[in-house]
């Protein structure tokens, strides 16, 4: 990842200090090479390259790598008994993790051609985050839908209960399990905490590691309404009440997060994505 960093001089002092740090963007390297049975399949081929990689719009991607360390075999793309081949375990690529990036095409292709086959850097930059996120997010993980979504890096604690659970009823305090290695505290981060109020008040008010502080004051809340928080958007029962909210949105820190309300809540929900490095 590249770093963006501002320093300061002190006026009579010796070298300088850093001020501010942080992570600007990722950039992404990927050799392609596609082998093509004619001149007229090479221009094919090219073609659908450029369709698929070359946008204004950012995608993601996900990394692909074989099972078993072994040279890749390289098959006539038109051919009948290409899946078959891809089928054989040895030679099949899969999923490596269960993390993704939102990337854009930074370079310019410049495909050279051998004979019948062609090849090609792909470099992608980052966009709007420098970092991995997960597939899945901690609702899937709760319910336990895998599909590629989860991977051993993550380093999951599937035998423990407290490591996966993100809804709670009536409870007025708790600790939610956030596996990133990157704190989830930006507005552009997907977190969304949905609360159903237990009873009937003027104010009320919830915190995240006894630090951040979460409230809502100047409306009435009634048992049964539904609190949203979704990134710096707050809403009762969908319609938004932001002048009515607290400046702070919910921040999680790698590891357990203690919630803390002024009330017993009837239900909360802990839906968020999972960010790293």
């Amino acid at each position: 990842m590249e770093y963006e960093d501002k320093y300061a001089k002190i006026d009579g002092l010796h070298g300088r200090y850093l001020v501010d740090s942080v992570f600007d963007k990722r950039k992404i390297g990927i050799p392609c090479i596609f082998i093509t049975e004619n001149n007229s399949d090479y221009v094919k081929q090219r073609t659908m390259l450029y369709s698929i990689v070359q946008d204004t719009e950012p995608f993601y991607i996900r990394e692909l790598r074989k099972r078993v360390k072994n040279q890749y075999h390289f098959h006539d793309t038109v051919a009948a008994d290409r899946a078959d081949s891809m089928g054989d375990a040895e030679h099949f690529e899969q999923f490596v993790d269960g993390k993704r990036y939102l990337v854009k095409l930074s370079n310019v292709l410049k495909p050279t051609q051998t004979k019948f086959s062609g090849r090609v850097e792909l470099e992608f930059e980052t966009v709007k985050l420098p970092f991995a996120e997960s597939i899945g997010t901690s609702n899937d993980l709760e319910k336990r839908e895998f599909n590629d979504m989860w991977s051993e890096d993550m380093k999951i604690n599937f035998d423990d209960l407290s490591y996966t659970k993100y809804t709670f009823k009536h409870v007025n305090d708790g600790e939610v399990y956030y596996h990133g290695n990157v704190a989830l505290d930006q507005f552009n981060m997907y977190s969304v905490v949905t609360i159903i109020i237990g009873e009937r008040t003027d104010y009320f008010k919830w915190s995240l590691n006894n630090g951040t502080v979460m409230y809502i004051r100047g409306i009435t809340l009634n048992p049964g309404d539904i609190i949203t928080y979704d990134g710096v958007r707050v809403y009762r029962n969908g319609e938004p009440i932001l002048q009515y909210a607290g400046i702070e949105i919910p921040r999680f820190k790698p590891g357990f997060n203690h919630f803390k309300f002024n009330q017993l809540v009837a239900h909360v929900n802990f839906d968020m994505r999972f960010y790293f490095k």
